[in-house]
């Protein structure tokens, strides 16, 4: 019989990570989870939560799913993070994640922030769409400040035609794996 093992530390797991490794994924206080960004230093802002800060064993679990095509733990680890926003959220209208560019999808197999979106839409019971494009291809982001962020990632996002009705006036939940600066948020924000 197949035994499904913990990512982080091979104990015995119901899914791909253990209840002890998911206990030492600490979730950020609420006024640390919870904050305000603003567009380009206007008044107006949007909310942003996070989970918990990008440090083991979360961020081993990140780099699995990215880097060593671990596509089933997106999804699960989307599945626990849909369990703590029913908990601490209101319900959104929908869920959108944030698109890679065709060519990282190629390279990769997969998009994870879709999964992570797919197992969260799979607790809360909302429509998980695909409506957002890349249409820029833009280098991996971790390695510049906030201005090259910025200027990297300007204009790398457009909705399809035909949904910009859809998402009008609605509650949504943008998901992506790793939130740095905020900079792709706010461009998806626009």
């Amino acid at each position: 019989m197949f035994k499904l093992r913990c990512q982080v530390c091979q104990r015995h797991a119901v899914r791909n990570l253990c209840a002890q490794c998911w206990l030492q994924i600490i979730p950020l206080e609420n006024k640390q989870s919870r904050s305000l960004l603003s567009l380009d230093g206007s008044e107006t802002c949007f909310p942003h939560i996070a989970y918990a800060s990008y440090q083991a064993p979360l961020k081993q679990l990140l780099f699995d799913i990215k880097y060593n095509k671990q596509k089933r733990l997106a999804f699960h680890l989307g599945q626990y993070l849909g369990l703590w926003y029913l908990q601490n959220f209101p319900l959104p209208d929908l869920i959108l994640a944030v698109p890679l560019s065709s060519e990282r999808l190629a390279e990769r197999g997969f998009n994870q922030a879709a999964e992570l979106a797919q197992g969260i839409s799979s607790q809360i019971h909302r429509p998980n769409l695909k409506m957002l494009l890349r249409i820029k291809n833009t280098p991996p982001l971790y390695n510049l400040n906030p201005e090259e962020r910025s200027k990297e990632i300007s204009g790398a996002f457009t909705i399809k035609n035909q949904d910009f009705k859809r998402i009008q006036n609605k509650r949504i939940l943008i998901v992506d794996d790793i939130f740095t600066t905020g900079t792709t948020m706010k461009e998806l924000a626009k």
